[in-house]
């Protein structure tokens, strides 16, 4: 999984490509760390924007842990975080 991360106006733009699993948890949870740090010092940006729209469905483990980092990292900033471009397997096990 790659992450690519763009300030756009009021908003960070998040936009995730590739694969979800296990080995790629790692990477992406350091991105986030960064981006709470930044977010927290910069008070113009209101809004973190996931883009989900070239990320592909792996598995359980993988998808576990990618929802898990998304707890965490929303219990750490304090700015809205919004999910687009999620692809219906994600909504599905997002819901459960």
């Amino acid at each position: 999984m790659k992450t690519r991360i763009k300030k756009m106006d009021t908003s960070i733009v998040v936009a995730l490509d590739g694969k979800v699993d296990y080995e790629t948890q790692e990477p992406f949870r350091q991105d986030l760390q960064k981006l709470i740090r930044d977010a927290k010092r910069d008070s113009v940006a209101k809004t973190i924007v996931f883009d989900m729209g070239n990320l592909e469905f792996v598995g359980s483990s993988g998808i576990t842990s990618l929802l898990q980092t998304f707890k965490d990292f929303n219990s750490q900033i304090g700015h809205r975080a919004e999910f687009k471009n999620v692809g219906s397997e994600f909504q599905r096990v997002m819901r459960a």
